[in-house]
Parts: C-alpha cells; sequence; structure tokens
C-alpha cells in the first residue's frame, strides 16, 4: 500500500501488506515501492490509483500553483502509476486496474473548473487506455463516486468556494 502518509496505512494494521510513503508524482518512487512488493508477494495483479487532491476556487481567483498540484497528483500521479504496472500486466496477459475518478469527471460545479477538468481527464485516459489492452486480457476500470465523508474539501483555501459549496442543496458538505 502506497500513501504520502505511511501513519495512516500503519494504524490499519493490515496483515500481509508493505506500507511505504510515496509522493504519486515520483514515478520513480513508485517503481521502487512496486518493486519491493513484487520481491516479496509477486507480480502486481491490480492496482487502485485512488491518490487525488481537489483545491476548489475560481479559476481567475485561484493560485495557479493549485492547478499544478491537482494536474500533477490527479492526471500525472494516476498515469505514473499506470505506466510502472501496465507494461507487466500485458506481457503476462492479466490484469486489474481500477482508477477512482468522480462524479465530477462527468458533471461539472461551480467552483470545480480544475478539479472537473483533471477527472474528466481520469475518465477519457481510462478508457483510452482501456481500449488499447482490452485484447490483452488487461481490464481498466472507473469508479466515479459522489460527495464521500473525506478530509478532501480540508485542503482547499478558498473559503468563499467552500461556503458555495456548503450552501448548495445537492452538494453535501464535509468538514
Amino acid at each position: 500500500m502506497l500513501a504520502r502518509r505511511k501513519d495512516r496505512l500503519l494504524e490499519l494494521d493490515l496483515p500481509d501488506t508493505i506500507c511505504e510513503k510515496v509522493d504519486i508524482t515520483n514515478i520513480d518512487a513508485i517503481r521502487e515501492a512496486v518493486q519491493k512488493a513484487e520481491d516479496k508477494f509477486g507480480p502486481v495483479d491490480c492496482l487502485i490509483n485512488n491518490a487525488g487532491i481537489m483545491l476548489l476556487g475560481l479559476v481567475w481567483e485561484q493560485d495557479p500553483s493549485e492547478w499544478q498540484r491537482m494536474v500533477d497528483i490527479n492526471g500525472v500521479g494516476l498515469l505514473n502509476g499506470i505506466h510502472v504496472v501496465l507494461k507487466d500486466m500485458i506481457d503476462r496477459q492479466k490484469g486489474t486496474i481500477i482508477n477512482i475518478s468522480s462524479i465530477a469527471g462527468r458533471k461539472t460545479y461551480p467552483n470545480h473548473a480544475v478539479y472537473c477538468g483533471t477527472k474528466f481527464a481520469v475518465h477519457a485516459m481510462s478508457e483510452n487506455i482501456r481500449e488499447e489492452v482490452a485484447d490483452k486480457n488487461v481490464r481498466v476500470i472507473t469508479i466515479a463516486p459522489g460527495p464521500v465523508e473525506t478530509e478532501l474539501l480540508s485542503h482547499t483555501s478558498k473559503t468563499t468556494a467552500l461556503k458555495h459549496l456548503e450552501n448548495r442543496t445537492h452538494c453535501m458538505f464535509f468538514s
């Protein structure tokens, strides 16, 4: 199991696991952690790409560095994980990649322009890769949940975006 916060993984106290602190934007770190796991457990049969960040705000008010973080984590990070395991899955004619997206990958919301863009990209990349590897017995699945109680919103620096979200009747707000 790979995450930016290894302590959270260790708290799960799961048997037969390796927990590694990895920055999903660093492909070499992912490659190293996957190799460590494969040395112990064998080839990766299933990858679950769940890393993501949601920084809400209006594009003209938002710091462009927040856009870059979302693109790097939600897009490039997803591709990094796929890249590290996919060739071996193709060679073995076996494997499943599960990419966690969001309903925001199918519908837009105020203050979500860049986040929605990254999640639309997850859907598009997943579908395209799925088509490319379907005849190689490798599955690519996209899961797109709606609002889920996580700390995802706690990363948003724009309080006006959060207040707007709280006031929308069709959205749930979790603090």
